[in-house]
């Protein structure tokens, strides 16, 4: 009786152990919407644009650097190549084919504008989010020349 006590205490209490590790619920998942808000890295595409406006009237055009702060939501996106080179991302010929879509849709009375910048960035940050796996919390000018 004292060996099946011994024997049985011990392995009782290894299998609920084991058990409780096996039934214990794990950590919560990441909260999506609030990682999509949280800004992780800025982006700065490497080359500026330049694109014709959108004026009937005259040939202009702008030339215009930008760069996107993405969300920690899509940080692991971004690929750091070696310290002397930028941070690049693999989407980067969607990115310029939003950007110049856009850009396009202005006239050269509009873009030099603080209107017109702010309507230019929200729907360039709109597009990104709802077009690519890449999700950006804002959008910054590093660049703008119109002519």
């Amino acid at each position: 009786m004292k060996k099946l006590v011994l024997i049985a205490v011990p392995l009782l209490l290894v299998l609920g152990g084991a058990a409780f590790l096996m039934l214990k619920p794990g950590p919560p998942p990441p909260d999506e919407k609030a990682l999509a808000k949280e800004p992780a890295a800025v982006y700065t595409i490497p080359s500026p644009f330049v694109v014709n406006l959108a004026d009937r009237d005259a040939r202009r055009f702008a030339k215009v650097g930008l760069a996107l702060e993405v969300s920690a939501l899509s940080a692991s996106l971004l690929e750091e190549g070696p310290k002397e080179e930028p941070v690049h991302v693999d989407i980067e010929s969607e990115l310029r084919d939003i950007v110049i879509g856009v850009l396009q849709t202005q006239t050269a009375a509009q873009l030099p504008t603080a209107a017109g910048r702010e309507r230019v960035r929200k729907a360039i940050l709109m597009r990104v989010n709802a077009e690519t796996e890449l999700k950006i919390t804002n959008v910054f000018f590093t660049e703008l020349a119109v002519q």
